[in-house]
């Protein structure tokens, strides 16, 4: 609306090209507003908000099933389901299994992802383990990783309390275990 109102009072008042720099700055403006709201969108998953972390979890896992990796999904308590879990919890378990399967599928060559979920009394946990070419990153590793991903999962679990353990073995896959406290 202010656009309207500053393009009605520049009008037939300033030159052509100063109209036109005004019009590609309107333009990129709006453009810049749609991308962030886009982006606002994704943050949180629709599915998530929708159905909840269990039914995200497994869309998510058919999503990569076009990969070269079989991904086998074991839900160790039916509680993940009924749980009342908060939101950045969920998010956050979300994310990091995406990137960890993302992760996986892209430099592991691996055949084959597990993943595992679990709680106890205190924490939730969660395994994500790969049959690929392993790799040598230890836990101190993480905030320093140069990839994004990495360090962004290690962002969560600071956020959260969480904490992770990384087994690797070069040929023998990678298991990443998480464990997040309940609040």
């Amino acid at each position: 609306m202010f656009y309207c109102a500053l393009e009605n009072k520049f009008t037939g008042k300033v030159d052509e090209e100063t109209m036109d720099i005004y019009s590609r700055g309107k333009s990129l403006l709006a453009r810049l507003a749609s991308e962030t709201r886009e982006i606002s969108h994704n943050l949180i998953p629709s599915p998530l908000k929708e159905f909840g972390l269990i039914p995200t979890i497994k869309e998510l896992i058919h999503e990569y099933s076009s990969s070269n990796a079989t991904i086998q999904f074991d839900l160790n308590n039916k509680l993940w389901e009924e749980t009342t879990m908060s939101t950045d919890i969920q998010l956050a378990v979300y994310r990091i299994l995406q990137e960890l399967i993302n992760n996986a599928v892209k430099h592991a060559n691996c055949a084959r992802i597990e993943i595992k979920l679990s709680e106890s009394n205190r924490d939730y946990q969660m395994s994500v383990k790969d049959d690929g070419v392993g790799l040598s990153i230890k836990k101190e590793d993480l905030t320093n990783s140069s990839g994004l991903g990495m360090s962004s999962i290690q962002h969560r679990l600071t956020v959260l309390n969480g904490e992770i353990f990384i087994h690797s073995e070069k040929e023998k896959g990678t298991e990443f275990t998480i464990q997040l406290p309940k609040f």
